[in-house]
C-alpha cells in the first residue's frame, strides 16, 4: 500500500516539476516534447497505478467524455480571445496548425485525461489535490501557448482569465470521473444480480452449470464464478452497506459518512462510494461534506 501510494505521488509531481518547467522554458520545451512526456508518463501511471476490476467499468467511455469536454474547453479559450478581442490569436487554422498544434494537443489532453483517471480511482485525498493542481498548471500551459504574450501584464492577465475557470472545470471533471463510475458501477450491479437470479432459477430447476451457461451465453466457469458464495459477498457489499447506513439514519436522524467511516465498516473506500451514491440516488438521502 505504501509503495503503491509512493508511485503515485511520484507521477504526480514529476508531472507538476516537467509542467513548471515547461511554462518556464517555453521555447526549448515545444508542445511536441510536451506531448511525448505526457503519453509516456500515461503509460507508466496505467502500468504502475493498479485499479480493482470494479473500478475499471467502463474506462473507455470517460476517457472519451473527458478528453471532448478538455478539447471542447481549449477551444472555446480560444475562439473567446479571436471574438473578444482579449489577445492576438497565433495560431491560424491549416495543415500546418493541425500538426503543429492540434494534434500534440489531442495527444495531450487525452493522455492527462488518462493520468487523472487513473490517480483520481485511487482514492487518495492528497493525490485528489495534486492532480487538480497539474490539470490546472496545464491549461495554464495549454492557454499560453496559443496566445501571443508581449508583456509580463498580458500573461498575469492571461493567467487569471485561465486558473479560475480551470479550476471549476477541472472540479467539474473530478465530480464526473466519480459520479460517472459510480452509476456504471450500479447499472453493472443490477445486470449482474439479474444474470445471478436467473442462473439461481435455472439451477433450482436441476440445470448443471453447463447447461445454464449454454443459455444464457456464458461460460461454465463464469456461472460456477457466480455462485461461489465470496462473488456474491463482494457484489452485494455496496448495497448491503448502503441498507445499513439507511437503517442507522432512520435510527439517529443523522450520521457521519466522512473519511475513515469506511474503515470502521470494513470495506473499500470505492465500495464505499457507491454505497454513498447508492443511498443519495436510490433512497433520496441527502449526503452533505463538511
Amino acid at each position: 500500500m505504501k509503495n503503491e501510494k509512493v508511485r503515485l505521488y511520484t507521477i504526480e509531481f514529476t508531472l507538476i516539476i516537467f509542467l513548471l518547467l515547461a511554462m518556464i522554458f517555453n521555447d526549448t520545451i515545444t508542445r511536441q516534447v510536451t506531448a511525448v512526456v505526457l503519453l509516456v508518463s500515461m503509460i507508466i501511471s496505467v502500468k504502475l497505478i493498479k485499479t480493482d476490476k470494479t473500478k475499471l467499468t467502463n474506462n473507455r467511455q470517460i476517457i472519451i467524455l473527458l478528453s471532448a469536454f478538455g478539447i471542447l474547453y481549449l477551444a472555446t479559450i480560444y475562439i473567446l480571445g479571436i471574438f473578444v478581442g482579449f489577445y492576438s490569436a497565433t495560431v491560424k487554422l491549416s495543415i500546418w496548425s493541425i500538426l503543429n498544434y492540434i494534434i500534440p494537443y489531442i495527444v495531450i489532453i487525452v493522455s492527462s485525461e488518462i493520468i487523472r483517471k487513473s490517480v483520481l480511482l485511487k482514492e487518495d485525498k492528497k493525490s485528489k489535490i495534486i492532480i487538480l493542481i497539474a490539470m490546472v498548471m496545464l491549461d495554464v500551459y495549454l492557454s499560453t501557448n496559443i496566445y501571443s504574450l508581449e508583456t509580463v501584464n498580458d500573461y498575469f492577465v492571461l493567467i487569471g482569465f485561465i486558473v479560475f475557470s480551470s479550476i471549476a472545470n477541472n472540479l467539474l471533471y473530478n465530480y464526473i470521473i466519480i459520479q460517472y463510475r459510480n452509476e456504471k458501477a450500479w447499472a453493472n450491479y443490477q445486470r449482474k444480480m439479474d444474470t445471478l437470479d436467473k442462473i439461481k432459477s435455472m439451477k433450482s430447476d436441476g440445470l448443471g452449470n453447463t447447461e445454464i451457461g449454454k443459455k444464457l451465453g456464458l461460460n461454465e466457469s463464469t456461472v460456477r464464478g457466480m455462485l461461489n458464495e465470496d462473488f456474491q459477498k463482494n457484489l452485494q457489499e455496496a448495497e448491503k452497506t448502503a441498507e445499513f447506513l439507511y437503517d442507522q439514519l432512520k435510527e439517529k436522524g443523522m450520521i457521519d459518512v466522512g473519511p475513515g467511516v469506511e474503515r470502521e465498516l470494513g470495506i473499500s473506500r470505492t465500495k464505499f462510494d457507491q454505497a454513498l451514491w447508492i443511498l443519495e440516488n436510490k433512497a433520496d438521502c441527502p449526503i452533505y461534506s463538511g
